[in-house]
């Protein structure tokens, strides 16, 4: 049996099968100082907005994830890490300032090689 969940424009869906859709963000980090801030904010906005009873959205947070690595990682290997995790998502969000970052469009041209579903994030939320 499948439950479909979807917001009122239907952007995005949360299909339950036997899991819910993971979506992983992507936002410029590299040169900047409050990604944390706005990975976390950005997390949570999705949360609240594609959240209705029991089905709840996964976010993968990529900052929160390569926290727990080690502090002397590298650039590179810090991205094969994040391409190696959107590779099991069912989407990828784009946030805000992510056509300037070549990290978030080395996750793109991922998203789009694997045909992962790719959402905008002034799409979602205006």
């Amino acid at each position: 049996m499948e439950l479909r969940c979807s917001n009122t424009a239907g952007i995005i869906s949360v299909v339950y099968k036997e899991k819910n859709m993971t979506v992983y963000l992507s936002g410029p980090v590299t040169g900047t100082t409050d990604y944390k801030e706005r990975f976390d904010f950005c997390e949570e906005q999705l949360k609240k907005k594609f959240t209705y009873g029991k089905c709840v959205p996964e976010i993968i947070n990529p900052v929160r994830m390569v926290s727990t690595l080690p502090a002397d990682s590298d650039y590179e290997f810090i991205m094969q890490i994040c391409l190696m995790v959107l590779d099991r998502c069912d989407g990828i969000v784009l946030m805000p300032g992510w056509r300037k970052s070549i990290g978030c469009n080395q996750e793109y041209g991922a998203a789009m090689a694997l045909h992962k579903e790719v959402y905008l994030w002034e799409d979602l939320f205006t």
